[in-house]
């Protein structure tokens, strides 16, 4: 039981050390640190850690990063005493890993859930105030009269905006410039820069929907290719099931039928590893088919 504990605590204490880094004390060096790491290779494990903390701050759970290294530290320790349990100590490790990742891979489902509906809700918005402002060819007035039919995250964007203009800066571009960097999406990019030219020029305020429109293309696109991964979604399911039931029948029904015994290292390795790789096929299968990035 010892063991576990010590495991279990490196395993919370690399989690600590990857999600919490020291800030620099002076500018210049943060600088020649920035640049001394461009030069170099891109650390995957700091790479997966930044991922994991937008996905938190973006979905509104930035301040959970302790609970999520406590739940993951506890399901890696219930894997050890799994694994131990089962006899079978080549499956201890993977079984701990495994469980370790669920937390992460739950919250990285419900980040692409999240961008889902930012992309569904940012149609809705930008679509009803590019007609509001055809109609009124007034920028703060086609935003703040349709706040109430905004949902959040898109709706705090907006109210942002409106707030910014009418209390702290009433320059528009600046506003619209500030408002940009909310959401991170080509298709908002574009629609902001043509806002701006219809700031300039009223004239320009048809060209604010084609460009609303391809919202609609991607996400017509998108369930398109949603609908076409699912054949091989299934077919791997039944492959995975299928490459259980023949190890099964190869290490169990096969050997005892012929009244042979297998060395117990041998077996216990074999499933030691078809676990970890349909552990692994079976997560990158899922993003592959749930998180498709399609632009225009």
């Amino acid at each position: 039981m010892k063991i576990y504990l010590f495991l279990a605590c490196i395993f919370t204490a690399l989690c600590a050390a990857i999600f919490i880094s020291p800030k620099a004390p002076h500018t210049r060096l943060k600088q020649l640190s920035l640049v001394h790491q461009a030069k170099r290779r891109k650390n995957p494990l700091a790479a997966a850690a930044g991922r994991i903390k937008t996905m938190l701050a973006a979905t509104g759970n930035k301040g959970k990063s302790a609970a999520l290294l406590a739940t993951s530290a506890a399901l890696f320790l219930a894997g050890l005493m799994i694994g131990a349990a089962s006899g079978n100590y080549f499956l201890t490790p993977v079984l701990a890993v495994g469980l370790a990742s669920i937390p992460f891979f739950y919250f990285r489902m419900q980040y692409i859930k999240f961008q889902r509906l930012i992309l569904e809700e940012m149609e809705t918005a930008l679509s009803v105030i590019s007609v509001s402002y055809e109609r009124t060819e007034n920028i703060l007035l086609s935003v703040e009269e349709n706040l109430d039919t905004m949902n959040a995250p898109i709706q705090q964007v907006f109210t942002e905006f409106v707030n910014r203009v009418k209390y702290i800066d009433p320059n528009i571009d600046n506003a619209i410039d500030n408002m940009k960097t909310k959401i991170n999406h080509s298709v908002f990019y574009e629609w902001c820069d043509a806002l701006k030219q219809c700031n300039v020029d009223r004239s320009l305020k048809y060209t604010l929907r084609p460009i609303v429109n391809k919202l609609t293309t991607i996400k017509v696109v998108t369930n398109d290719l949603k609908t076409m991964l699912y054949r091989p979604l299934r077919s791997y399911w039944e492959l995975a099931a299928a490459s259980v039931a023949v190890l099964w029948i190869g290490l169990k029904i096969i050997p005892d039928s012929l009244m042979v015994a297998l060395p117990s290292t041998l077996t216990q390795a074999l499933v030691a590893v078809n676990a970890l790789l349909i552990g692994i096929t079976a997560v990158a299968v899922t993003f592959e088919t749930h998180e498709i990035k399609f632009d225009i």
